[in-house]
């Protein structure tokens, strides 16, 4: 049985934006995309920024806010920097978007029983908390199958976006191993 790690990034664009100068560094971003949000900062979600809104929304939602076009935004050099990061780790690196990333994990010490390894689940962690030091949360879900892997990790992100980043005592970004 093999294991797959899948990881999903919240804010890659929004830390790209801000490195390149396109929004000043005390104001939240929104990075757009097809006229929608399609990223933003953890100040921008904590104001109320909602993924998916129109774009004439977001200075209603976030007063004050940045806004950039996902088109100005070159996120594929700091994206290989993590995936570089996370080769560290795992020797299997399917980059799917920039803020997607597929992974191979280390099989669990008993396989027969199907319980997920401690040794496993630190590894996991591990990816997760490698995103906090580029200036983005990242939001692993591992699991026997691309499917459950990413559902886990997609079931972590919108766990993170509704409970308003930034408004309560952060805890580390997530890992969940189903």
């Amino acid at each position: 049985m093999r294991w797959i790690c899948w990881i999903e990034i919240q804010g890659l664009y929004a830390a790209t934006a801000r490195e390149a100068g396109l929004a000043g560094s005390e104001r939240p971003i929104a990075v757009l995309r097809g006229g929608r949000v399609f990223d933003g900062c953890r100040e921008a979600f904590a104001a109320g920024l909602q993924l998916g809104s129109p774009a004439r929304q977001v200075l209603r939602d976030v007063p004050g806010a940045a806004v950039v076009e996902w088109a100005d935004v070159d996120a594929a050099a700091r994206a290989r920097a993590f995936w570089d990061r996370c080769l560290a780790r795992t020797p299997y690196v399917e980059p799917v978007e920039p803020h997607q990333v597929l992974l191979g994990l280390p099989l669990p010490d008993h396989p027969a029983q199907g319980k997920v390894s401690r040794r496993l689940q630190e590894e996991v962690r591990a990816l997760a908390a490698a995103a906090a030091s580029f200036g983005f949360a990242a939001f692993a879900g591992a699991g026997t199958s691309r499917l459950v892997a990413r559902a886990a990790a997609q079931a972590l992100r919108a766990e993170f976006l509704e409970r308003r980043p930034g408004t309560a005592p952060q805890r580390l970004e997530g890992a969940r191993v189903v």
